[in-house]
């Protein structure tokens, strides 16, 4: 087979694309991107999953975030292997940017989000695909997806709302009303939106749904289409506290880019931020109500 694109450059988001040089001029219909960061024991089941697809006119563009294992190495192989894979090495800058510069190296009509410690079910982007290009008035396709882990077999269902005025009545709450992990939208969006939030660690899958929801419709098809790998117990207190800080600074951006203001910087923010007191005693009865509920589960 072609060799894939490969670079061992070391670049920023902002850096020339140096990576691209023989890259084929016909522009597939998706682009899937993965952002990798040290996940060498499980990225080969998620790059299988994506070669294994019946809608075979994609690309996969990966960037590898600083990987201290063996990603880089099994990364390199498969881009050997496939000439629609496109991979770059960078250094560790965060998940926002990584996000960012395959969105920057995508040529797709669609973009497909494909995290790297996932599995995806052949049919996945056939079938979001053929729902996008019959409904133009949606901007973002996702679907059901099922739990699994090495303490949970494949069988919890996660099911987020079917009918997409309920999935907009999330999003306007400021919470997540699809799944991100499985979701399929038009490239065209990032003109209006804008791409990813660098500065978020995490939630930057809500920050940019939160936008997206501003200017487009959702839509959830009922298939199962993701295997999300996922370890609850792993999930911390100082995680959990973290995780909710950024989904609120997410919200924050949305309602000022409403109101036609700048949003603040993360930092400013967090020293201006009302009512946190208020705010950590609601999230620590969410995360007690989350790990009960995981465990009951098991």
């Amino acid at each position: 087979m072609n060799r894939g694109t490969i670079t061992h450059k070391v670049f920023s988001g902002e850096s020339s694309r140096g990576g691209d040089k023989g890259l084929p001029e016909k522009r597939p219909t998706v682009s899937a991107i993965m952002p990798t960061y040290n996940v060498g024991k499980y990225v080969p089941e998620a790059l299988d999953s994506v070669l294994k697809q019946t809608w075979q006119d994609w690309e996969l563009i990966i960037v590898d975030d600083g990987s201290s294992d063996d990603t880089p190495k099994i990364l390199e192989d498969y881009a050997a292997r496939d000439h629609r894979i496109h991979l770059y090495l960078r250094g560790h800058y965060g998940r926002g940017k990584a996000r960012n510069t395959c969105l920057e190296r995508s040529r797709g009509k669609y973009i497909a989000i494909c995290d790297s410690d996932d599995i995806f079910p052949s049919e996945r982007f056939a079938l979001q695909v053929a729902f996008l290009d019959t409904n133009p008035e949606y901007g973002v396709v996702s679907a059901n997806y099922l739990f699994f882990s090495k303490d949970l077999p494949l069988s919890i269902q996660h099911v987020f709302p079917d009918n997409p005025e309920r999935i907009r009545a999330l999003f306007e709450k400021g919470k997540m009303g699809a799944c991100h992990g499985v979701s399929m939208f038009r490239k065209e969006l990032l003109d209006s939106a804008g791409p990813y939030c660098p500065e978020l660690l995490m939630s930057e899958d809500l920050d940019l749904f939160l936008r997206f929801n501003e200017i487009t419709r959702f839509y959830k098809l009922p298939e199962i289409l993701l295997h999300y790998r996922c370890n609850p117990s792993h999930l911390d207190y100082r995680t959990w506290i973290a995780l909710c800080g950024y989904a609120r600074y997410a919200v924050h951006r949305r309602n000022s880019l409403r109101k036609g203001s700048k949003p603040l910087a993360l930092g400013k923010w967090r020293s201006r931020m009302p009512g946190l007191f208020m705010a950590n005693l609601v999230d620590n009865l969410r995360f007690i109500a989350f790990q009960l509920g995981y465990r009951l589960r098991r």
